[in-house]
């Protein structure tokens, strides 16, 4: 703004020139805040796409895992067709409570004889 004589009238240019000046100062200033904003958001862009890096990261160990659980069931229904196998073998054996029943009577016959 330029200096006035004070003992003059205020004009309607006088006042639209000072307006403008306030009103290219309050625009400057929102700008200036809008650019801080800017930048603030940008650093959070670059967060956020940091962190998705170890997302990324942590999919492929998550993945990676998966693939050793499905392996693991694969091998323990193997142990388990394997356990299922053994105890059909050993059923068709006889429990030791029938072999001394067994083996009393067997007993018994060759005293007899």
């Amino acid at each position: 703004m330029t200096k006035t004589n004070n003992n003059n009238f205020v004009t309607k240019k006088d006042l639209i020139k000072t307006m403008v000046g306030f009103s290219e100062s309050i625009l400057n200033g929102i700008q200036k805040m809008f650019d801080e904003q800017n930048k603030r958001m940008d650093g959070m862009d670059k967060r956020f796409d940091g962190m998705d890096k170890r997302f990324d990261g942590m999919d492929k160990r998550f993945d990676g895992i998966d693939y050793r659980l499905d392996r693991l069931e694969v091998n323990m229904s193997e142990v388990k067709d394997e356990i299922k196998g053994l105890k059909a073998d050993i059923s068709t054996t006889v429990n030791k409570k029938e072999f001394n029943e067994l083996k009393n009577r067997v007993d018994i016959f060759l005293d007899s004889n």
